[in-house]
C-alpha cells in the first residue's frame, strides 16, 4: 500500500511539474501558438497534395523530438534573468548585427541553390571569389575518402564562421554572447541524445552494417560542411540576437523557421518534390521542427557544444 501511495505522490509531482514547467508556458506562448499554425499549415498542405504518408512521418519524428526536449528541460535548469531595457545605441548595434547574420544567411542561401542546380550558377562578386579560394584549397589538401567533400569541408566553415564572425566582433558581439562559453547540464543532455545513435551504431558495427572508417568519415564530414558552422551561424549568432532584441521563445521559434526555409535547396527534389510551396512546406516540418529542437538545446545548455555535437550525430545517421 506503501508503494502505491509513493507512486502516487511521484505522479502527482510529475503532472505538476510538467503542468507547470512545460504546459503552461508553451500554452500562453505566442511564439509557440505561431509555430504551431505554420508548422500544422504546412502538414495540411502536403496532405492536400497527397503526401500523407510524410506529413505521417513528420508527425510522428515532432512527437518524439518533443519528447526528448521536455527531458531536455527537466534535466536543466530555466535561465532567470531580467530582461534589461536597451539603450538606444544598444538596439541599433543588434539590429545591425542581425542585419548581418540575415546577409550571410541569405548569400549561402544562393550558393547553396546554385549548389544544387536549382538556379543557373552565377558569380557573386568578392564572394565568389573568396569561396572559390578555400574551394580549391580544400580539393588539394583533403581527401574525399576522410571528409567526403574536400571543396565543402573546407569552404562551409568559412561561410558560416568565419567570416561572419570578425563582422560581429566588430559590432559589439562578445564570444561569451555567442555560445562561446560554461554550458549547463551540457553532458547530460548530450548523454540523453545521443544514447539510441550510439546503441545504433554498436549494433551496425557489431553486426558488420557499418566499419569505424565509414562512421569516422561521417563524423568528420558533419562536422566541417555543416554541424558547428550551422549551429553557430543560426543559434550562436542569430537566436542570441533575437533573443537579445525580443524573447528567448521568438528567437527560437524564428531562427527555426528560417533553418527550415534556408533547407529548400537542398530539399528541392527530394522524394519528387519540385514544387516551391512544397518544398518549403516540406523544409519546415523537418528542417524547421530540428531547428527548433536545436534552438530548445541551445537555449538550456547556453553554449554551442551540446547542439553542434547533436547535430552532427543527427546527419550522421541520415536525419
Amino acid at each position: 500500500m506503501s508503494i502505491r501511495i509513493r507512486l502516487n505522490e511521484i505522479l502527482c509531482r510529475s503532472t505538476a511539474w510538467f503542468r507547470r514547467e512545460v504546459f503552461n508556458p508553451v500554452v500562453t506562448c505566442p511564439a509557440a501558438w505561431c509555430f504551431a499554425i505554420i508548422w500544422s499549415i504546412a502538414i495540411i498542405y502536403l496532405v492536400a497534395i497527397g503526401r500523407g504518408y510524410i506529413a505521417l512521418s513528420a508527425f510522428c519524428l515532432f512527437a518524439i523530438l518533443m519528447l526528448f526536449c521536455v527531458i531536455t528541460v527537466g534535466i536543466t535548469k530555466a535561465e532567470h534573468k531580467p530582461k534589461v531595457k536597451l539603450s538606444r545605441k544598444r538596439q541599433g548595434l543588434l539590429i545591425l548585427q542581425v542585419v548581418v547574420i540575415t546577409i550571410f544567411i541569405c548569400i549561402t542561401l544562393y550558393t547553396s541553390l546554385m549548389f544544387h542546380g536549382v538556379i543557373d550558377t552565377r558569380a557573386i562578386p568578392v564572394w565568389s571569389s573568396i569561396i572559390g579560394v578555400f574551394n580549391r584549397l580544400g580539393e588539394k589538401l583533403l581527401r574525399a575518402d576522410i571528409v567526403g567533400h574536400p571543396a565543402l569541408s573546407m569552404a562551409n566553415p568559412v561561410k558560416y564562421f568565419l567570416l561572419p564572425l570578425p563582422f560581429l566582433l566588430f559590432l559589439g558581439t562578445r564570444f561569451s554572447q555567442l555560445g562561446f562559453c560554461r554550458g549547463r547540464r551540457t553532458l547530460s543532455v548530450l548523454a540523453l541524445w545521443c544514447l539510441i545513435p550510439i546503441v545504433l551504431w554498436i549494433f551496425q558495427l557489431s553486426f558488420g552494417y557499418l566499419s569505424f572508417r565509414v562512421l569516422g568519415r561521417r563524423w568528420l564530414s558533419n562536422l566541417l560542411q555543416n554541424g558547428f558552422g550551422e549551429e553557430f551561424l543560426f543559434r550562436g549568432a542569430l537566436q542570441t540576437r533575437l533573443k537579445a532584441l525580443l524573447s528567448s521563445s521568438w528567437a527560437i521559434v524564428i531562427q527555426a523557421l528560417i533553418f527550415g526555409t534556408w533547407h529548400f535547396a537542398a530539399n528541392f527534389g527530394s522524394i519528387g518534390m519540385t514544387g516551391s510551396a512544397a518544398v518549403i512546406a516540406f523544409s519546415i516540418i523537418l528542417q524547421g521542427t530540428i531547428g527548433l529542437v536545436f534552438g530548445i538545446i541551445f537555449q538550456r545548455t547556453r553554449n554551442l557544444l551540446a547542439c553542434s555535437v547533436i547535430h552532427v550525430v543527427a546527419n550522421s545517421l541520415g536525419i
